[in-house]
């Protein structure tokens, strides 16, 4: 399943930039996420690998980020893995002075019954990256 969603940002891209690549933000506009940790090489690197701890409903869920290629301030590439999902997200920051457009394409991979949720579910897949865009600018526009 593939889908693009994107947010303009009332903000110049370095300043979203900043503010997107701090991880104690991310505590801020993601409200589940609980935890973040770089369990494998450095910042900024190409290869990098976290681990994201979050609540939803009660359950714990653990996700995995390898960063594929940091090509900043342009564009982050990183694939996500939980349990029998894959993800890959293109995040571009296209400047446009003092607004920035933040540009996700995203391609997700199910396996078991989560390849049925994949197939079915797609609608219910962008809402969720809508929500999470919204939330940045939220964020991003009050700072």
């Amino acid at each position: 399943m593939r889908y693009t969603c994107e947010v303009t940002i009332d903000k110049p891209r370095e300043e979203v930039q900043a503010l997107f690549d701090n991880p104690e933000n991310m505590l801020i506009w993601q409200p589940t996420l609980k935890k973040y940790e770089v369990v494998e090489g450095n910042k900024h690197e190409d290869g990098v690998k976290s681990k994201f701890t979050y609540d939803q409903n009660g359950k714990e869920v653990i996700l995995y980020e390898t960063v594929e290629k940091f090509n900043y301030p342009d564009q982050m590439i990183a694939i996500y893995e939980a349990d029998k999902m894959w993800n890959r997200c293109v995040n571009d920051l296209i400047d446009l002075g003092d607004k920035t457009i933040w540009r996700i394409d995203s391609e997700f991979i199910g396996s078991g019954f989560m390849k049925v949720v994949c197939f079915l579910g797609k609608s219910m897949f962008v809402k969720q990256t809508m929500k999470d865009l919204n939330a940045f600018k939220v964020f991003a526009e009050s700072q």
